[in-house]
């Protein structure tokens, strides 16, 4: 039961080889149901930003894939703040794969147990079908340790709407992640247009 579910979209796992003291804990109070509880379970309140993209023609590094029947591009007239926005428009037939923008980022001075949550500002129009969402990754010589998706749901964002601030959130990094990849999607199976702004991603201790 501890460590049942997907572990890949840290559902139910209460921990795996990269958590050694979760287990022993989790392991303590299954027999002991008066362990004390341990410092990482603690809330994290301490917050530190380190990461804030509010994204403009001269510095924009972020990395477009395709699907082949969307279209990435940075937009220069709709944005949350001055000056641009990064923009998904569906431009042919749907496609069985997503589109998205992402950016890879050190995980240098992000410890174990911190809380890392993701935000980003997302405008729609005229989206439907399975639609745009935004995740998290951490990832080790290109194997995935952790994946959180927006929201913490497999259901993406769909109709009209302004720029509306959504979130995913990792509430236990790993240390032995190198590199986080910050991702901005939308499905291979939706019509209409998505913009991305104002990217950060802060880490609670």
């Amino acid at each position: 039961m501890m460590c049942g579910g997907n572990a890949f979209l840290n559902l139910f796992t209460l921990y795996n080889e990269d958590t050694p003291e979760r287990r022993k804990y989790y392991l303590d109070e299954l027999f002991n149901p008066l362990t004390p509880p341990p410092g990482w379970a603690a809330e994290k309140t301490k917050a530190t930003l380190i990461f804030n993209d509010t994204l403009s023609v001269a510095s924009n590094s972020w990395i477009y894939k395709s699907s082949g029947t969307q279209e990435g591009v940075l937009s220069t007239s709709v944005f949350f703040s001055p000056s641009t926005s990064l923009e998904i428009k569906s431009s042919g037939s749907p496609s069985s794969s997503a589109s998205y923008w992402y950016k890879i980022i050190s995980s240098d001075g992000i410890n174990q147990s911190d809380k890392l949550v993701l935000k980003v500002n997302i405008k729609l129009q005229n989206v439907e079908g399975s639609g745009a969402y935004i995740a998290l990754y951490g990832d080790t010589d290109n194997k995935t340790i952790f994946f959180s998706l927006m929201q913490g749901s497999l259901q993406g964002i769909t109709g009209t709407s302004d720029f509306t601030e959504y979130s995913a959130t990792v509430p236990y990094f790993i240390a032995t992640v190198k590199n986080l990849r910050l991702a901005l999607f939308l499905d291979g199976k939706t019509t209409g247009t998505v913009y991305f702004d104002d990217v950060t991603l802060t880490k609670y201790e």
